[in-house]
């Protein structure tokens, strides 16, 4: 059964949405405005786990996919590892909504993820995402400084060339975000980039001012 879009976003009128790339602070506001509202905070890649175990081979083909070795999975062609982390992204984003659904309707929910703006342009009002980016440094400089991603940087090191699967990790998670930039504006999505003259109070202001809060 198929749920028409504009059910949806009325459904869903009290989510607020913010995607985007790695290392563009959606983490760090999510937490901010959940706490100074009184939202419920919805992290997207912590419910993976979840997801996946009420997944099918059938329906969810990229998150049960099954993996030759790390050796295999890090070093795999950009493209490829771009379309399969898109892939997996959509396939999740209902199983998101379903949870929205439920815990949207005792108080507002402010949800992060990597999702683009493709996958809820339809489904949002207007006002109720903003998507955050990282210039390209940043995310070098960043991404493996972060306490969720130690176990995957300590398997990365343990490969045959872990400088080259560093750099391709990097490089695709780079043109994930370039990739997903470019469908925001092609939209019309409001969207914010990190760089280094980014603060956390100016960027928590501007989002504020345009979800209305």
């Amino acid at each position: 059964m198929m749920i028409a879009d504009n059910v949806l976003e009325h459904h869903l009128k009290d989510v607020y949405w913010i995607g985007g790339s790695a290392c563009s602070g959606k983490t760090t506001m999510s937490k901010i405005i959940s706490k100074k509202y009184g939202f419920t905070l919805y992290n997207s890649d912590a419910k993976m786990l979840e997801h996946k175990k009420n997944a099918s081979f059938w329906e969810q083909s990229a998150m049960k996919r099954h993996f030759v070795d790390w050796e295999w999975y890090f070093n795999r062609p950009i493209n490829e590892y771009t379309k399969w982390l898109n892939d997996i992204m959509k396939e999740q984003m209902s199983m998101i909504i379903v949870d929205l659904l439920k815990i949207s309707q005792n108080k507002p929910v402010i949800v992060e993820g990597v999702f683009s703006a493709d996958m809820i342009k339809n489904i949002v009002h207007y006002n109720n995402a903003i998507f955050l980016y990282a210039e390209k440094h940043l995310i070098r400089k960043d991404y493996f400084n972060r306490e969720d991603k130690k176990d995957m940087l300590s398997v990365i090191n343990s490969l045959s060339d872990s400088v080259k699967s560093l750099n391709n990790v990097l490089n695709t998670v780079i043109t994930g975000s370039e990739q997903s930039l470019e469908i925001t504006k092609n939209n019309n999505m409001k969207y914010l980039i990190r760089n280094d003259k980014s603060s956390i109070e100016k960027t928590l202001k501007c989002m504020e001012n345009y979800f209305d809060l």
